[in-house]
Formats: structure tokens, sequence, C-alpha cells
């Protein structure tokens, strides 16, 4: 295993030479070479060396994403693809090398890979395109390659600060950059088909293809640092800087305005506080937050009339529209009970058979008309996949909350690993009722990696005596 001094200077120099690269190859037709040389002195500094990689994975993937890419429409050769799949033949072989080495497999990594196989399977019998090929890949089994490669590899001990000090960058980043493209109207990292503005509102992406991306992911790194100090034993001297993070990061949740991710914020936090410090104990903040809504609920009486609240908070033609969404996504289902329609084939099928023939004039017209995607991942997976792909999907969701609430039932620092898993998939699972977050593989990446960070957590718990309890100046 590296040093960490060779591994933090080899992660500083592979950066600085992939970040070259990649702005010497944006959108360049004759840059495939040079990324892959980028891609392959990633290879070359890493090889065999998973943990040093996963963290430039996690500090880089945002910005990398979008300039490592070829080609630049079709995106064939994408950072997470390369770097996912070096990180897997590192595992390989290191299992290989070590004969007392072996790589277990939970109930919700096996329903997962089952998932994964059923799309795969229909991908290339039924229903093959650029784009299903992609979906399966990117949504379904790139994410559960770096949840094993995560869980099986990483030494938490050595590595808990520098993972803690990532995600307090990115947390501060991200507002920075959302608020950018907010106020600016400018789009920052322009993916092919991405748009700020929708619905006449500007809604920030950030690093991402999509301002859903963009929440959730700003949520999940949210509810990451809350859990992180005491789940992996680190001694912070001063929460300020912390505080801050935390805050900073549900700002940037909040900037592309979707209310469900405002409600679940909301209710992740409340979980936390209750699950962390007991009813009890939580009497009194929940006092504190209760007297500081009453506070600034004059406030309401000035913002209720304002352009943004009526168009956005108080507007319910989203709503109704979402209903007549599901209804037809609900149809689809039925119509397509034991299958679906195909992987990636929903779309298609909806404006064949659910098109509207006449564009909407009226806000009630408006509220009547469906949209062209489920808009909740269960109803999605249903759709494309039917009830095979959707009972593979429902185990692994169901898997992950068994374990959590046993973790949470146990009490100790098991409740806290079980609170920590629980509320990053309540917060996955309450957003993708009513958008399809998990067909976004951004999304699922970082919930997966953060889901097996966590799960390493149970090392420091066994004695693992690399290194010390962490203090932070922070």
């Amino acid at each position: 295993m590296l040093q960490t001094q060779t591994g933090s200077n080899r992660t500083i120099f592979t950066l600085l030479l992939a970040t070259i690269t990649a702005v010497l190859t944006a959108k360049s037709s004759a840059g495939f070479s040079l990324t892959l040389l980028s891609l392959l002195s990633v290879f070359a500094f890493f090889a065999l060396q998973t943990e040093p990689l996963l963290l430039f994975w996690l500090a880089t993937s945002s910005v990398a994403n979008y300039f490592i890419r070829y080609p630049w429409l079709q995106a064939v050769v994408t950072f997470d693809r390369v770097i996912i799949s070096v990180l897997a033949i590192s595992l390989v072989i290191q299992t290989l090398k070590n004969p007392k080495a072996s790589i277990s497999l939970s109930y919700f990594e096996l329903f997962w890979l089952a998932l994964t196989a059923i799309t795969l399977i229909d991908t290339f019998t039924r229903s093959f395109t650029p784009q299903s090929l992609k979906l399966a890949v990117d949504v379904y089994l790139l994410p559960i390659v770096l949840f094993i490669v995560t869980k099986n590899s990483i030494h938490i001990a050595q590595y808990r600060f520098k993972l803690f000090t990532i995600l307090i960058f990115l947390a501060y980043l991200l507002p920075i950059i959302g608020c950018y493209e907010f106020f600016t109207g400018s789009d920052l990292f322009s993916y092919p088909g991405s748009d700020l503005m929708r619905d006449a509102v500007i809604r920030p992406n950030g690093f991402f293809q999509a301002d859903n991306s963009f929440a959730v992911i700003s949520l999940l790194v949210a509810v990451a640092l809350i859990y992180w100090p005491r789940l992996f034993k680190l001694e912070l001297k001063s929460k300020l800087f912390w505080f801050l993070a935390i805050f900073s990061a549900l700002l940037a949740s909040l900037l592309p305005q979707f209310r469900a991710v405002a409600i679940t914020a909301g209710l992740c936090l409340l979980i936390s506080l209750l699950l962390l410090r007991g009813i009890k104990k939580s009497v009194r903040p929940l006092i504190i937050v209760f007297l500081l809504v009453m506070l600034f609920l004059p406030l309401y009486s000035v913002l209720r009339d304002s352009s943004f609240f009526q168009n956005r908070i108080a507007n319910t033609t989203n709503a109704y529209s979402r209903v007549e969404t599901y209804k037809v996504a609900i149809d689809v289902i039925k119509t397509n009970l034991l299958f679906g329609v195909g992987v990636g084939k929903y779309e298609d099928y909806f404006y064949q058979h659910y098109a509207p023939r006449k564009y909407a004039s009226t806000q009630e017209e408006l509220k009547k008309l469906p949209q062209s995607t489920p808009h909740n991942n269960l109803l999605a997976i249903m759709s494309e996949m039917g009830i095979v792909g959707a009972v593979a999907y429902l185990l692994s969701v169901f898997a992950v909350f068994v374990f959590s609430t046993s973790m949470i039932v146990k009490g100790g620092e098991e409740r806290t690993l079980g609170a920590a898993i629980f509320t990053l998939w309540l917060a996955y699972t309450v957003v993708g009722m009513t958008l399809t977050s998990g067909y976004y593989s951004d999304v699922n990446l970082i919930l997966f990696f953060f889901s097996a960070l966590f799960l390493k957590s149970k090392e420091l718990k066994q004695g693992v005596k690399d290194e010390p309890v962490e203090k932070i100046q922070a």
C-alpha cells in the first residue's frame, strides 16, 4: 500500500496533469489521443492502488466528466467509465495476488447485480440503442462496481480525514458555481442537450448534466457531512466550519428550486437530529427552529405576492401535470406488465401513444398535460423493465432499509451507521418519488460510493490502529 505522503503527491501530480490535458482537449475533435494519454497517466500512477484513485475520482469526477469525453456528443469514452474500469481491474488483480483475500456480496449487492443483469439482457436482446446501452452501463453497472470496489479495498482509517476534506471542499464549491449560474444565467458546464432555463426559471446544474443531479448530489453531500465526524471518529475542535459546510451544501441543493428536494432536506435534518441526539435531546433544537420560523413568518406576507413565489412555489400546475404523468406511466405498466417497454424506450413509447396533438395554451390545458418521462424512479423501472426489473429494484432498496433499521435498533455505534445509511437512502428515495433521479448516473455513483464508505466505518470499531482519532482544527 502506498504511504500517505506518496499517495498525496501522486494525487496532486495526476490531478494537475489531467486538468491541463482536459483543458487542452475540451471539445476538440483531435483530442482523443491526448485524452487517452491523460487516462493512461492515471492508470500508470495508480495501477493496483485503488485507494488513491478513489480519492482522485471523488475530487475530480464532476469536472473531469465534462472535459474528458470522446466523442464530445456521443461520449463513448468517459472519465467515469475508464476510472471505474481501472478500479475493477485493480481489485481483481489484488484479490488474485492475495490468497486470503475474498470479495463478499451482501443481499443488496446481489439484488442490484440481478437488476443490472436484467437491464443488460434487455438491452442486447430487444431494445438495443446507444442510449439504452449507456443507461444500462452508467446507471446500473458502474455504481455497483464502484460500491464493491470501495467496500473491499479502501482502508478507511487512513483515508477518512482526506475524504472529509474533499467533502468540505465540494460543499463550499457547489453553491458558488450554482449561485453564479443562477444570477448570471450562464451555463459554465454546458453539456449537450442541457439547458439552465426550464419552465421560465433558471435552474443551475453546476458541474453536472442536469439540475436534478446538482440538487440531489448537493443534498447527499450535506447528509454525508452531517454524519461523518461521529461515524468516522473525527473530533472537531471548532464545529463552525463544519456547520457552514453543511449549510452550504443544503443551500446548493435548493438552488434548482425543486420543492421535493426542499421538503426532503428538511425531513433529513429532522431525522438526523432525532437519530443522533434522541427525542429528549432534540426538543430544545426543535423549539429554537420553531421560534426562528415564527420570527421570519412575516416575510411570508411580503414574498407571497412576488412573481417567484406565485410561479414556482404556489403554482399548482406542475402538481396536476405530475398526476397526469403518473396516470400515463401506470397505464404503460398495465399494458407492458411483465417486461416493460424496454430499457430507455419509455419516451419513444410515450410519443407514439400518448403525445398531445396540440400545444397547451392555457393554465387548465397545462394541468392536464402529461410529461414524457415518469418522474418517479419506481414507475420508470416498472414501465421499462416490467415486474421483473421492479422486483429486483424493490428488493435492493428493501435490503438497504432492513440493514439500516436493524443497525439503528442495536444502538451504540451501530445506531450511527444505520442512521447514516437510512438518511442517505431516504433522501434518494423520497426525491425519487417526484423526480427520476435514479436515471442519472452521477447521482447513483455518489449514492453508492457514500454508502460503501459508511459501511467501512465498522473497521474503526473492530480496532483498526493505523491512525489515532483525528482532532481537526476546523
